[in-house]
C-alpha cells in the first residue's frame, strides 16, 4: 500500500512538472526557428526560453532570441 501512495505522489509530481516544461508561450514559439523539437525547449525561473542540445560529450543551451538579438522572455 505504501508502495503505491508514493508512486501515485511521484506519477502527479511528475504531470506538474510535465505541464510546466510543455507551456511555451506564442511569443517564443513565433521565435523558434524552423523545425525545433518543442521538447528541447525550457522556459528558466526568470521565464526566459533556451533550447536545449545534446551533442556526444555533453548538452548546452542555446538562447531563443528575437531577430534583433534581444532574448525571448515571458513577463512573470
Amino acid at each position: 500500500m505504501r508502495i503505491m501512495v508514493a508512486l501515485c505522489g511521484v506519477l502527479a509530481l511528475s504531470a506538474c512538472m510535465a505541464d510546466d516544461q510543455a507551456y511555451i508561450s506564442d511569443k517564443a514559439r513565433a521565435a523558434l526557428p524552423p523545425g525545433t523539437d518543442l521538447s528541447t525547449v525550457w522556459r528558466r525561473d526568470d521565464g526566459c526560453y533556451f533550447i536545449q542540445t545534446r551533442d556526444e560529450l555533453s548538452g548546452y543551451l542555446i538562447r531563443v532570441t528575437t531577430p534583433d538579438g534581444a532574448l525571448v522572455c515571458d513577463d512573470l
